[in-house]
């Protein structure tokens, strides 16, 4: 629904609008909105056994690491955030990686 309120929002060119918006408002909505995923995603992490749990840490370093990578070292076309998760995802399903929630 979020995806399809922006394309319309594109549509109309809703856009200029958000420049009427200071940018410390900008940044606290964008930092409240990271920590408020960032506490739901740690939430996902409980209840998991050590076993189970450095292959997780693994895989999210390896996302991090590709969202760094991807825009300095291959494209910039691309979403890097996007390229991580399928990358990560198609690893973990070929390599039959046992997984919590992929």
């Amino acid at each position: 629904l979020t995806g399809v309120v922006q394309m319309i929002a594109g549509q109309l060119r809703l856009g200029k609008f958000i420049r009427l918006v200071p940018q410390p408002v900008m940044m606290g909505f964008v930092n409240g909105l990271a920590l408020v995923i960032g506490s739901a995603q740690l939430q996902a992490f409980k209840g998991i056994g050590s076993e189970a749990l450095f292959p997780m840490i693994g895989l999210v370093a390896l996302t991090m690491a590709l969202i760094y990578a991807v825009p300095r070292y291959v494209t910039k076309k691309l979403p890097a955030p996007l390229v991580a998760i399928v990358a990560v995802t198609t690893l973990v399903r070929t390599a039959a990686i046992d997984t919590k929630t992929i």
